[in-house]
């Protein structure tokens, strides 16, 4: 067998292993004969999460907030039709987007303006959830630290060291930059929330791929590259799998209003 075969092989089955270990990490998360939520913005993350979620579930739900004519409400509008899967989802307005900011900031015992701003979405997606009886919500946290899909992974393109050191750094925080802020957000909602990507034996799986991987190959353009190849694998729509990143906060449109809020006086509190 040529080097190139075996390569292959060992490729294969390290991609099936991930498989395995991630639909693991969804499936003895889903509770039996209840409504599931998938905080979904059409992305990478959420895309891959909820086509497994699928796998497993008659009761998954797309849940989605934005602002009118956001990026992330109308990719689930296409992706709910798409898949034929139940859509909630809820347009914000200026004032209620104001309001869950400073409610964040209440919960989160900080005054931080990122912290918040992802706050008023974490809010607003718990509430939605909480309203239409979904007590069980999925989200994608820890796949862009997993797989680097951050901006600042660009630096590292041509330094191998530097980027397994970034990626080690970006994980060692996920807990305590966006986990912890998703969780209190729901708890006020009394919503249950998972991040399978999060998973010990999954997070274990991936962290064997060499974080300089995840900037190579078919798509490394657009960073990721490990998990949009898991995507593609799994049968991903090549749509979802070639989303560049947008931020929740830029795709559902809140960043913006926020923004323009602060010129006219709104400050973290």
């Amino acid at each position: 067998m040529s080097n190139t075969l075996k390569i292959q092989k060992k490729t294969n089955r390290s991609y099936s292993r991930l498989q395995e270990k991630l639909e693991h990490a969804v499936e003895k998360r889903i509770p039996k004969e209840k409504m599931v939520g998938v905080c979904f913005s059409g992305g990478l993350d959420s895309g891959t999460l909820a086509q497994v979620i699928r796998k497993f579930s008659t009761k998954a739900v797309l849940v989605v907030v934005g602002t009118p004519g956001s990026v992330d409400v109308g990719r689930a509008e296409f992706w709910s039709k798409k898949w034929k899967m139940r859509l909630v989802k809820k347009e914000l307005s200026p004032e209620k987007i104001k309001e869950n900011y400073a409610l964040a900031g209440t919960i989160l015992e900080k005054k931080d303006h990122i912290q918040q701003t992802l706050g008023a979405v974490n809010l607003s997606i718990a509430q939605l959830a909480h309203e239409n009886g979904i007590k069980t919500l999925f989200v994608g946290s820890g796949a862009d630290e997993l797989f680097c899909g951050y901006g600042a992974f660009e630096k590292c393109r041509n330094n191998p060291i530097e980027c397994e050191r970034l990626r080690k750094e970006k994980v060692e925080n996920v807990e305590a930059h966006d986990v912890m802020r998703e969780k209190k957000c729901a708890d006020h909602y009394g919503i249950t929330l998972h991040a399978p990507y999060l998973d010990a034996e999954f997070a274990k799986e991936a962290l064997k791929i060499p974080a300089i991987q995840n900037l190579q190959g078919k798509y490394g353009k657009w960073r990721k590259n490990a998990l949009r190849t898991l995507a593609e694998k799994m049968g991903v729509p090549e749509e979802i799998v070639t989303a560049p990143k947008k931020a929740m906060q830029y795709g559902s449109g809140v960043a913006k209003v926020v923004k323009k809020a602060s010129m006219n006086g709104l400050h973290p509190a």
